[in-house]
């Protein structure tokens, strides 16, 4: 077996590009969560359209979750909602959920934007496996009662109707419907 050399010169020429390229992710990373925290300033102020030019500035490479682990992807695609651009919410928003598949407010966000776009078919199918995966989780349950309200036989959403408000018949939302 033959044993393989390196020189000091070689050693120190990887120490400084390990070095370099450490200050470069850094510094990307300082820079993306700066970025974000800017962007969510934005969104106290409800200015949705520099939130989301800010978000654009984000690496989605070396910070896709911001301190909660939700994708900043969520947020991007909450701006564009908020902005009416829903093609652009549903392309954000499913690029959270390739990042966070089981995330609930993902998908939750996905679901409310197929509904928005009156996509009722693609709604209910992902508020129907929210409910299979958060059966607690109200808020996905009580827009697909909307959604079978407006699409079903009264039977049916009178079915999932005593079923929520069995589980919380306080809800605020239940005053709505």
């Amino acid at each position: 077996m033959e044993v393989i050399k390196f020189s000091a010169t070689q050693i120190s020429y990887v120490l400084i590009v390990l070095f370099v390229l450490g200050i470069f992710t850094s510094f990307t990373r300082l820079n993306s969560e700066l970025s974000y925290i800017k962007a969510l300033e934005y969104k106290i102020g409800g200015d949705y359209e520099n939130m989301v030019k800010e978000l654009a500035t984000v690496s989605n490479v070396l910070y896709p979750y911001d301190v909660t682990k939700q994708p900043v992807e969520y947020y991007t695609s909450m701006g564009y909602y908020r902005l009416r651009n829903l093609d652009e919410a549903l392309t954000h928003s499913l690029n959270a959920e390739r990042i966070s598949p089981y995330n609930p407010l993902v998908l939750h966000n996905t679901a409310g934007i197929y509904q928005s776009s009156k996509k009722y078919d693609k709604a209910t199918s992902y508020y129907r496996r929210m409910q299979k995966l958060f059966p607690n989780y109200i808020d996905p349950q009580i827009n697909l009662l909307i959604i079978y309200s407006e699409t079903l036989p009264f039977e049916k959403s009178k079915e999932l109707f005593d079923e929520l408000i069995k589980k919380d018949s306080l809800n605020p939302r239940f005053k709505s419907i």
